[in-house]
């Protein structure tokens, strides 16, 4: 008897402890939203941003706090933080308030962003309540984003000149294991003096719904694109060049389109692969350099043709003749450069970003076989005092070789700039030069007034 009690203590005692080891898991709370972020091979990434935006309920859209996804990949926005947080912002839980998730992902390698949305509109369309006097959140959601991520190499870009056409080809980070139901690629470029960034809106949330101007950023071409295995690529017309600034930043955008079903109601998950900060976003038809003098960089881009051979010119590599008879001052130097593709006799608008600080008044080019000399190039301010604009004539004014075949070769440069604006050090020092000198002799001859003084009074 005791030996069968002893056994049947000791199964108890076992028993007892497996109930304390294994975990009662929670089931979801209405209202919990969890994200899940996945590479395309399904494996989960920990590190992304799980995001949760919010609109309606007599409010626009506005995000929680982000959270960082665990090993499995997974974050959750609990119900009853949510319901804190809408109560905090004065959501009206009697009026429809819409969810939208989403997620961020960026490495050393490749970088990403999907949203789940209206595939119409491109507003949030997830039922997250059922109106009424209190908040009363649908069952829990969850969500599995398998990231179509843009990789950090640099986008490249064919110009067809005949058919007036280019080709952006991008590359991915993995190959897209599904094939989207909406493949498209977006060009996106600055606008210069454009609006004020969002309170506390990054360089990479410059993006609202269906390219509405956000911050400074605006979206001037979308076009089908085709993806590969890890590259994407799409075909722009070259006309759309006619009216944005050549010389600032044109940012690729990869955006992919998932369908799915959320609650009965259709909603897209929309991945968009860009970072407007990495020049491997970047394309133009304009090239950029340092100015000889070492004030920064120097932006040429043309509103036609293809810009080559672009180069810094010191003065100290002008002709003797030129040096000696110098119109103006030219702080950022000069730069040579060549725009082919043209129309024979065409003229071309070509906009020049320089470095800040800038801030020139005229434009300059020498031309001692065709036009005798110095002659100013008509320009205008297109920006801020920087950001300029001159014309130039195939075969006529600005065009080096004065033929009208196609081409425009140049060679030229800024200037005019006011005192005070020079913006490279030994300029600087050859401006003030005069009254530091001025200066040291009104300091000496004080110094001197005084020890003659002290010597009679000694005396």
């Amino acid at each position: 008897m005791k030996r069968i009690f002893s056994i049947l203590f000791a199964l108890a005692l076992v028993l007892s402890f497996s109930l304390v080891a294994v975990p009662v898991l929670a089931s979801p709370a209405n209202g919990d939203v969890t994200i899940v972020v996945q590479d395309q091979a399904g494996n989960p990434i920990a590190g992304a941003t799980a995001r949760l935006l919010f609109y309606g309920g007599g409010k626009g859209g506005y995000s929680m706090t982000g959270k960082a996804t665990d090993g499995s990949g997974s974050a959750t926005f609990t119900a009853a933080e949510i319901a804190t947080w809408l109560g905090t912002n004065s959501y009206n839980p009697s009026s429809q308030i819409y969810a939208q998730p989403g997620a961020k992902v960026e490495t050393g390698s490749a970088y990403g962003n999907v949203r789940t949305v209206d595939p119409t509109t491109g507003f949030p369309c997830i039922l997250y309540n059922t109106p009424g006097g209190s908040l009363a959140p649908k069952p829990a959601m969850s969500f599995t984003y398998k990231m179509i991520m843009m990789s950090t190499q640099p986008v490249q870009t064919v110009w067809d000149t005949p058919s007036n056409n280019f080709k952006v080809t991008a590359t991915l980070a993995d190959s897209v294991s599904v094939t989207p139901d909406v493949t498209r690629m977006r060009l996106i470029r600055n606008l210069v003096g454009g609006q004020s960034p969002a309170p506390g809106g990054s360089d990479d949330d410059w993006y609202m719904w269906n390219g509405t101007v956000y911050e400074r950023w605006k979206g001037i071409a979308t076009v089908n694109a085709i993806a590969i295995g890890s590259s994407v690529s799409a075909t722009f017309s070259q006309g759309i060049f006619s009216d944005w600034l050549d010389g600032n930043k044109v940012v690729v955008r990869a955006e992919f389109g998932v369908n799915r079903t959320v609650n009965g109601v259709p909603c897209i998950d929309d991945y968009s692969a860009v970072d407007i900060r990495r020049p491997s976003s970047y394309i133009g038809r304009g090239l950029s350099g340092s100015t000889a003098t070492g004030t920064g960089t120097a932006s040429f881009g043309p509103s036609a043709g293809t810009l080559t051979g672009f180069s810094a010119v010191g003065e100290g590599s002008l002709p003797a003749a030129a040096q000696a008879t110098l119109p103006t001052n030219f702080p950022d130097g000069f730069f040579s450069f060549t725009i082919t593709g043209l129309s024979n006799g065409q003229a071309v608008n070509v906009t020049i970003v320089l470095p800040p600080g800038s801030a020139p008044t005229q434009y300059w080019k020498y031309h001692p076989n065709t036009q005798g000399g110095w002659v100013q190039i008509p320009m205008t301010i297109v920006g801020p005092p920087n950001v300029i604009r001159i014309t130039l004539v195939d075969g006529g004014l600005g065009d080096d070789d004065g033929t009208a075949f196609g081409t425009i070769v140049d060679q030229g440069a800024p200037g005019g700039y006011p005192v005070g604006w020079e913006t490279y050090p030994t300029n600087k020092v050859r401006v003030f030069l005069p009254w530091i000198a001025l200066l040291a002799a009104i300091m000496a001859g004080v110094s001197l007034l005084v020890v003659r003084r002290r010597r009679r009074a000694q005396s």
